[in-house]
C-alpha cells in the first residue's frame, strides 16, 4: 500500500493496461455466455466488493470508470447476430449504476456522470433507467 506512490509512470501505465484488458475479457467471457445471470452477477460482486468500494485511493476506481463502458460497448458493437437485451445490459452495468446513485465521493461521480452521458445517447434504454435512479427515493440528494 505504500509502495504505491514511489511507483513510475511507464509501471502505472502497464498495470491499467491489464485492468482494461482484464475488463474487456470479462466482459467478453459474458457475451460468449449469453450474459448468464450467474456469471454477470459473480463478476459484479467481486468488481464491486474489491475495486469500487470506497478505499484509501480514487486511482483504479477513476480508471475503471473511464474503461468499462467503453470495453462493455466495444464489446457489443462486435455482436453481429445476438442483440443485447436492455435486462442484460443493465444487470452487466449494475455496479457502476449503483455507484451513480450513492457514491459519494465527487470525483468518482463527475466520472461516471460524464462516462454515461457518453454512453447514454447511444442507448435510450439507459438512458431511462438512469432518469430512474435519478428519482429513485434512495438516491442520494445531492446525486439527483
Amino acid at each position: 500500500k505504500s509502495q504505491w506512490g514511489l511507483l513510475d509512470y511507464h509501471r502505472m501505465d502497464k498495470f491499467y493496461t491489464l485492468i482494461r484488458f482484464m475488463i474487456r475479457s470479462a466482459y467478453d467471457y459474458m457475451s460468449q455466455r449469453g450474459y448468464s445471470l450467474g456469471i454477470v452477477r459473480l463478476f459484479n460482486d467481486a468488481l464491486h466488493e474489491e475495486a469500487l468500494k470506497h478505499g484509501d485511493s480514487n486511482g483504479i476506481r477513476l480508471h475503471l470508470c473511464d474503461v468499462a463502458l467503453d470495453e462493455f460497448q466495444n464489446v457489443v458493437s462486435k455482436e453481429k447476430d445476438t442483440k443485447i437485451v436492455t435486462e442484460a445490459y443493465l444487470s452487466v452495468l449494475e455496479p457502476f449504476l449503483a455507484l451513480l446513485q450513492n457514491e459519494k465521493n465527487d470525483a468518482v461521480h463527475a466520472r461516471l456522470v460524464d462516462q454515461f452521458e457518453k454512453h447514454a445517447f447511444a442507448n435510450k434504454e439507459l438512458a431511462a433507467f438512469i432518469f430512474e435512479i435519478a428519482s429513485d427515493e434512495f438516491t442520494l440528494d445531492k446525486r439527483r
